[in-house]
């Protein structure tokens, strides 16, 4: 499915939940409160729906966060567990981003380390190479973070 279908059809589902919350807690107001008027009687016979419907959406809308917030911790819990099995190397590379306090450092692209570490998720490459093969190489937030609160494992 293309990306942009993605985006499209999630904007919506927030947006379509959303609206059904609402919907459903104005119905669920008439019900109690005008409980004579057409939309108020409506309610009232299919008080199921409009409770399931309420209910469903207000389920709904939390999960994205939920869900991650669920896949950062267990990226940051099995990058932790790579931080700790650094080689030498990679802890030199690493200890060049602490020791500057910065996120993004011009490395050579063709670097076999630093190409490990991309494929371990710890570095990243935003730009592509430049004329003289030399590229941006930048650490992950989490992976910055643990390093600061960790030291020691690139001081071994």
């Amino acid at each position: 499915m293309p990306e942009w279908i993605e985006v499209l059809l999630k904007s919506l589902t927030d947006r379509l939940a959303m609206a059904i919350l609402f919907l459903s807690l104005i119905l669920l107001a008439l019900m109690v409160l005008l409980p004579s008027t057409v939309a108020g009687a409506w309610a009232k016979n299919h008080w199921l729906w409009v409770f399931f419907a309420g209910t469903g959406s207000l389920c709904y809308l939390p999960t994205q966060f939920i869900l991650n917030k669920l896949s950062d911790w267990q990226t940051e819990r099995k990058g932790g567990s790579q931080l700790r099995k650094l080689t030498k190397q990679e802890k030199l590379i690493l200890a060049s981003y602490l020791e500057s306090d910065c996120r993004a450092i011009r490395w050579n692209g063709a670097d076999p380390v630093l190409l490990a570490l991309v494929d371990g998720g710890i570095l990243y490459c935003p730009t592509p190479r430049d004329s003289v093969g030399y590229q941006h190489f930048n650490i992950r937030d989490w992976a910055l973070a643990y390093l600061k609160e960790h030291p020691d494992l690139i001081r071994k």
